[in-house]
């Protein structure tokens, strides 16, 4: 069917059933031609693919149980099709839920070049609100950027390297998600610089301060995950470096986590530092403001933590630097691990939390409207805390990266917020874009965003 409402595609799809399959493989051609012909009009544009079996065509399936080896029986070129996909400027998202399809994918990204496919892990059908809440929030984004591009100064917390999606090709990489054998992996020494902030006085300005040393760490050869925009590796710090859930065996070492971007950085945008530096300074910020917020929360809700993350600069054997974040690493990080909110109205109401939607509402008070802190995921750690990672900051200036949407992202946020009795607690202020928030909004707040992005 074509584009609709939620409930008319919801009863076209209670009507739908799985008919044929006399084998392996799937009429993948064909789905994506009926994609190709719906009537996309608006500017920001997904196809999110999920599937358990390849397309037909022993390029996509190395020739295990397919009917029709030699592509599609209708005469369908997978090379047409993904050249009209592009041409229609659509995000392609393929949920990946088995190694059945890797030959596939590895072929689309041949075909239609490393940047054409972003792939998302949907093995656990609960994980799919939140793929695609990643998935269109990356679209909004870089077309947010794309718009916005001209009107953003250079430099630090402007448009970076990273920015540029469109100029930019994807690293060569593989997910593994077994952890190494830590006595055959080298050591390597880097350098690490962590970040400091301090206020000047009660509601004061903010000031951000480095501090570097000499470490060695070890570190994976392959991912271990990927988001939308970056990779994480597995690793540890050797010697007794201080993290939250530091534990240390063998010779005292704290298991971490390395993150990188996803796209190769071209010496004609620089090296990628400032991108990094964004990442480390925004989770400093946050975890500042959540040691402030934990004096003067209700005693009955929970503490809040952001992990602290360290920027890791490494020296390549041409004299390079290339670049990477390190924190800590969650136990059990593939069980327990929660998105709360997101950058752009979305709010769990399966997982809620009172107070840490509260706490992106007290930044925004406290800040006196200058920023807010959102995009709060991590775990719950006891029965008192959350300990966070990976925050969004929304802001008036041009800073905090990508993700930072400004004050469209600010009025979003409060468009579904409903305070919640630990808003009441600390006097938190109504705001006007306040409305009565859906019983489970999830993903109706993207219309909204992009309708007030003009995108």
């Amino acid at each position: 069917m074509d584009f609709s409402t939620a409930d008319d595609f919801s009863s076209f799809l209670a009507g739908v059933k799985a008919l044929g399959g006399a084998d392996t493989c799937e009429d993948v051609h064909g789905g994506m031609e009926a994609a190709i012909n719906l009537s996309w009009s608006k500017k920001n544009r997904v196809l999110i693919h999920i599937a358990d079996a390849p397309a037909h065509g022993i390029q996509f399936n190395g020739g295990s149980g397919d009917s029709f080896p030699t592509g599609d029986p209708r005469g369908l070129r997978m090379e047409d099709l993904i050249a009209k996909i592009k041409q229609l400027k659509i995000d392609y998202t393929f949920g990946k839920i088995n190694n059945s399809t890797d030959a596939m994918i590895n072929a689309f990204r041949a075909i239609g070049g490393s940047n054409f496919v972003r792939c998302s892990d949907m093995a656990d059908v609960k994980s799919f609100p939140f793929a695609a809440v990643d998935t269109i929030s990356a679209t909004i984004e870089n077309n947010f950027r794309s718009m916005a591009g001209a009107l953003r100064p250079a430099g630090r917390g402007g448009l970076t390297a990273i920015s540029e999606k469109s100029m930019k090709s994807l690293k060569s990489y593989r997910i593994n998600t077994e952890e190494p054998n830590w006595r055959t992996i080298p050591e390597r020494r880097v350098r690490i610089g962590s970040c400091f902030v301090s206020a000047s006085g009660p509601g004061g300005k903010l000031n951000v301060r480095y501090s570097y040393k000499d470490a060695k760490i070890k570190m994976s050869a392959d991912p271990f995950a990927e988001g939308s925009q970056r990779l994480s590796y597995f690793g540890i710090e050797v010697g007794r470096a201080t993290h939250f859930f530091s534990h240390f065996a063998g010779s005292a070492a704290a298991t971490v986590v390395f993150k990188t971007f996803k796209h190769v950085y071209e010496r004609t945008s620089g090296d990628g530092r400032e991108d990094f530096l964004n990442v480390v300074e925004g989770q400093a910020i946050a975890n500042y403001l959540a040691a402030e917020f934990n004096k003067v929360r209700p005693s009955d809700s929970k503490e809040i933590h952001f992990l602290s993350v360290k920027l890791m600069e490494v020296s390549n054997d041409d004299g390079s630097l290339s670049y990477y974040t390190m924190e800590d690493m969650f136990p059990d990080y593939h069980v327990k691990f929660i998105k709360y909110n997101s950058n752009f109205g979305y709010v769990n109401r399966n997982d809620f939390a009172s107070t840490l939607n509260a706490f992106s509402h007290w930044t925004y008070d406290l800040t006196n409207h200058y920023l807010m802190v959102v995009d709060l995921q991590g775990i719950q750690h006891g029965t008192n805390q959350y300990v966070l990672t990976d925050p969004a900051i929304h802001c008036k200036d041009p800073r905090f990266g990508t993700t930072n949407l400004g004050r469209v992202g600010m009025e979003t946020f409060f468009e579904v917020h409903e305070c919640n009795r630990v808003c009441s607690l600390m006097g938190l202020k109504p705001n006007r874009f306040m409305k009565k928030a859906e019983a489970n909004p999830d993903l109706s707040s993207i219309s909204t965003m992009v309708e007030k992005l003009h995108l």
